[in-house]
């Protein structure tokens, strides 16, 4: 199994531990949390159905397929969870079962999502920006300054 089977598989567990949508509490607590009200709550909802939604494709074709999809989704478990909220964190402690303090098992959950989703994000930016760099930008400085 690649390492990025592997990730997405634990990302999807993860996904899996957040209630269903019937529980329009904890979500409107997460969106809340966010700053994500109007038409900010309907693009976070549509982000956090997008990504199980890709990871189950991605995990359904045995990581085959569109490479594009795990930097995307990833990109937006960072952009809501790479976060210090305090009241995101003590929102999702209800995921996990138990908390030792307020948001303590919140926060657990938020960077073990976003550690995963890292290690997804950055194989695929770096392949993007390699494909759209110049070459002359991998010269060393040197010979840079030497063509000027």
């Amino acid at each position: 199994m690649s390492d990025d089977v592997a990730d997405a598989k634990h990302l999807l567990e993860l996904w899996d531990m957040l209630p269903g949508w019937s529980h329009k509490t904890f979500w409107s607590d997460l969106a809340a949390a966010q700053g994500r009200g109007g038409e900010g709550r309907h693009y976070f909802d549509e982000k956090m159905n997008t990504i199980p939604v890709m990871l189950r494709q991605y995990l359904e074709n045995d990581g085959e397929g569109d490479s594009f999809s795990l930097p995307y989704l990833a990109q937006y478990v960072l952009m809501f969870f790479d976060c210090e909220n305090q009241a995101m964190f003590e929102v999702l402690d209800e995921v996990t079962g138990y908390t030792a303090e307020a948001g303590r098992s919140g926060r657990r959950w938020a960077a073990d999502a976003t550690a995963t989703a890292w290690r997804l994000y950055v194989p695929g930016q770096a392949h993007t920006m390699r494909g759209i760099r110049d070459p002359a930008d991998d010269q060393p400085p040197w010979k840079l300054i030497e063509d000027d």
